[in-house]
């Protein structure tokens, strides 16, 4: 009998403040097309954790609480750009928090708005590598609003707040199911565009004063990568366009989607979009997306579907997975 890995919980957790469009047309009245701007991003609303209790800890836990039904788990792997702390890692303090057994490895990794699908990918393989690993429980949370310049529009008015978790599990079934392949493509010319510390860690006084520093990135340049990454997997596997199930993309910019979708001569019903709800939530926009297909009863087992992102230098990845 062979192993599989299925995803046997997913849930998101958002903060409860909503704050629409109006909120941004009425802040920058110097700006003419403002509403013009955010309907072309596709943004409606999104949720903004304003407590200064709430960070992408305490909303990494909340997202886990109610997927974790026992103690066995193995592998914890937590991926965020907007960190709480440094040391000791969020996976260890989630351990913690969510009374984890003591035979668990933890690992904290940072790819920015990659980050979701990179861990994803991890801890297939390292479910897959050793016998003794069954589950593992990847999160990913960002807290962008409080962290965005309050006096620039863009990139403020993109983002929101929130927290995916997930447990991959370990099965033994011929079902297949799980990562088929992942394809990565890096251009560092990018490094400069978005910077957090502006000026880095050694150069900070304050980092309740720090603020994202975006110069006009709005990732465009990755899109030739996206739709050409996606011909080629399925070119690779034998499969057409028509076997994908749905597609997962990175929610930065509905605009960014529609040129995907035009180059892939694919429907809006194979895409999930999400962002005109909850605005661009980093690495695991592409996983809030993927919960909300399953909630509708969209996915079944034996789909293949496909996520795509990037984050921050450049990097971007085109992932198929089997449901």
């Amino acid at each position: 009998m062979n192993t599989s890995v299925k995803v046997s919980a997913i849930n998101v957790y958002h903060p409860s403040k909503v704050r629409g469009n109006d909120y941004f047309i009425g802040k920058y009245p110097e700006i003419k097309n403002t509403e013009r701007m955010l309907a072309s991003f596709g943004r409606n609303k999104r949720y903004i954790a304003e407590s200064i209790n709430e960070n992408v800890l305490t909303m990494s836990i909340k997202a886990a609480k109610p997927i974790i039904q026992d103690e066995n788990i193995d592998i914890i792997l937590f991926a965020s750009t907007t960190l709480e702390c440094i040391s000791p890692i969020h996976a260890i303090r989630l351990h913690k928090e969510l009374n984890i057994k003591h035979s668990c490895v933890c690992i904290d990794m940072n790819s920015n708005c990659l980050g979701m699908i990179t861990i994803f990918e991890q801890a297939f393989m390292m479910l897959k590598s050793k016998a003794a690993y069954r589950k593992a429980l990847i999160i990913s949370a960002d807290l962008f609003s409080r962290f965005t310049n309050p006096n620039d529009l863009m990139p403020e008015a993109l983002m929101g707040d929130a927290a995916v978790a997930m447990v991959l599990e370990k099965v033994e079934d011929n079902s297949g199911a799980g990562l088929i392949d992942s394809i990565y493509f890096t251009d560092s010319q990018f490094v400069d565009t978005i910077v957090f510390p502006r000026h880095g860690v050694s150069h900070c006084t304050n980092m309740q004063t720090e603020k994202l520093y975006w110069n006009n990135f709005t990732g465009i340049q990755s899109l030739g990568f996206a739709i050409e990454g996606i011909k080629y997997q399925l070119e690779k596997h034998h499969l057409k366009l028509q076997d994908i199930r749905c597609f997962f993309f990175s929610q930065l910019s509905k605009v960014n989607i529609e040129k995907i979708k035009k180059g892939l001569n694919i429907s809006w019903s194979n895409i999930e979009y999400i962002g005109d709800e909850y605005g661009y939530t980093g690495g695991n926009s592409p996983f809030v997306a993927y919960a909300h297909r399953l909630k509708k009863g969209l996915l079944h087992d034996g789909d293949f579907i496909i996520f795509w992102s990037l984050g921050a230098g450049y990097q971007t990845s085109v992932l198929l997975w089997k449901v």
